[in-house]
């Protein structure tokens, strides 16, 4: 059935209205930014119903990772980034904008909510792999668990405004890995995703860079951080995105555009002072490492870790307790097992109040809108921070003491399902760009993982967002390199499933 089209005179009809709702609004307000209001939102609808579905969700990936979430963004009164605006409009919720009460809700949930109800009506595209059926299973389990915690929570006397703010990122993650599922192709979309990626993170780096170097230094002022929390996700996921490609695509020329690219992501790292970017770079490190099979590459990696190892034990014990700039990252890394460090001593704290709640409902949880229980306090906190208590920098045990065991481990599955699909996808696949692709996702296990565990990366909308593309990625993925056949394998390859050798 061919679809319907809007007749000339009605699209002519409804050029006049818009342009007329336009010039009347100038003529009454005299206000540019509303008089173009009504030809904005038309063009905006209209790039939601016709523009295809890839498009629209590698938009919202990249903008969504690319701007500042303004509850995070450190130091305004110094300097805000020019992406500012838009990352309000984004994530700040809309009474604050609008000064409308009920909307208390962000355009983020609102885009979402669109996208889920445009990708509903329109279907896969036709030309998209599909993801494996299991996926789906994994996707409803975590669903409906973290919609189970909300009601568990109410109804055992939670507070809803604090269960609203510790559900909402949760709440979206099988959604967003729907959305982009149902839009993304397949690997021939690896690419664009991947530059996607690498021009955010090199944004996000020169804004970092910018800032400490002609604001900061200027005042002799020394930032804690220089972009956001959430960056460390960003930036490792695209370091390791150019080392995938490199170890996959090991020429002269890949490593005359890799090397400068990653430098610069590690200035990006380095000025934005997060421990955790370190863990999570080595970590992912290690995780490629252990799947790289038997052969050259494998013999290639131990060569270097040879070479380089003793130079970075040199330098961690140089740089341990030097006061050296040169020596910022051996600091960070020294201040991980240091015992008088009291950031570290505030999370051990928490983790242990974390746990004593956990036991107390270790089946269920408590459920959202109940603060974890507090058998040891910590100092100052309150006065920054009035609801820490709701919600752990330990996301992942104060996952575990919210959601007990069965909704722990439902939502926790997406991580197991990412890990399985890139894993056995990377021994399947062929093609260098998509064993760099299934590397690149199986890093995102452990940069995610790493980031709730130390740093609320449970409440991070770029820590979702990157989940659920690498959901995506991964499982269509496996489709296409045969890592795990679906039922018609014809139909398959005929949406450009890559043949795979036996």
């Amino acid at each position: 059935m061919k679809r319907a089209r809007a007749s000339p005179t009605s699209s002519s009809v409804l050029v006049v209205a818009v342009v007329g709702a336009s010039l009347v609004l100038l003529a009454t307000t005299a206000d540019l930014a509303l008089a173009a209001a009504p030809l904005a939102l038309t063009l905006f609808a209209w790039a939601l119903l016709r523009a295809p579905l890839h498009h629209l969700a590698l938009a919202l990936f990249f903008v969504s990772i690319v701007v500042d979430n303004p509850k995070e963004h450190p130091a305004e009164d110094l300097w805000a980034s020019p992406l500012k605006p838009v990352g309000v409009f984004l994530y700040e919720n809309l009474n604050n904008i609008t000064g409308i009460a009920p909307l208390r809700f962000s355009m983020t949930d609102v885009l979402l909510a669109v996208m889920v109800a445009i990708v509903a009506v329109r279907g896969r595209r036709r030309d998209a792999l599909p993801a494996p059926p299991v996926l789906h299973l994994v996707l409803a389990a975590a669903f409906f668990a973290v919609t189970w915690l909300e009601l568990w929570g109410l109804a055992r006397g939670g507070d809803l405004r604090a269960s609203l703010w510790q559900m909402r990122p949760l709440f979206w993650v099988p959604a967003i890995a729907y959305v982009f599922t149902a839009s993304i192709r397949g690997p021939r979309d690896h690419a664009a995703l991947g530059k996607a990626v690498l021009l955010a993170a090199l944004i996000k780096a020169a804004f970092g860079l910018y800032f400490y170097v002609f604001i900061c230094r200027p005042m002799g002022y020394q930032p804690a951080f220089a972009t956001t929390h959430s960056d460390t996700v960003l930036f490792v996921a695209a370091a390791m995105i150019v080392i995938a490609f490199l170890l996959e695509r090991a020429t002269l020329s890949t490593a005359l555009i890799a090397l400068p690219v990653l430098v610069f992501l590690a200035l990006g790292i380095v000025v934005n002072g997060r421990r955790l970017a370190y863990v999570s770079a080595a970590a992912s490190c290690a995780a490629i490492y252990l799947v790289l099979p038997e052969g050259r590459l494998r013999r290639t990696a131990n060569r270097t870790l040879v070479a380089a190892g003793p130079l970075a034990a040199i330098y961690l014990a140089i740089g341990w307790s030097s006061s050296s700039s040169l020596f910022g990252p051996a600091r960070k890394v020294a201040s991980l097992f240091s015992k008088e460090d009291r950031s570290s001593a505030m999370r051990d704290i928490e983790n242990y109040n974390l746990i004593l709640t956990w036991k107390k409902n270790l089946l269920l949880g408590s459920g959202f809108g109940h603060p974890y229980d507090e058998l040891t306090t910590p100092d100052g906190i309150n006065a920054i921070f009035p609801l820490y208590r709701y919600i752990g920098h330990n996301s992942i045990l104060w996952l575990a003491a919210a959601g007990g065991v069965v909704c722990f481990g439902a939502f926790w599955m997406l991580l197991v399902a990412l890990a399985y699909f890139a894993a056995r996808s990377y021994r399947f696949a062929r093609a260098p760009i998509d064993r760099a692709a299934a590397l690149a996702a199986l890093s995102v296990v452990v940069i995610f993982g790493v980031q709730a565990y130390g740093d609320m990366g449970l409440n991070s909308w770029t820590a979702m967002y990157f989940l659920g593309m690498s959901l995506a990625v991964a499982s269509k993925l496996a489709v296409a390199t045969g890592a795990f056949p679906l039922p018609q394998p014809r139909s398959v390859a005929a949406l450009g499933a890559r043949e795979v050798t036996p």
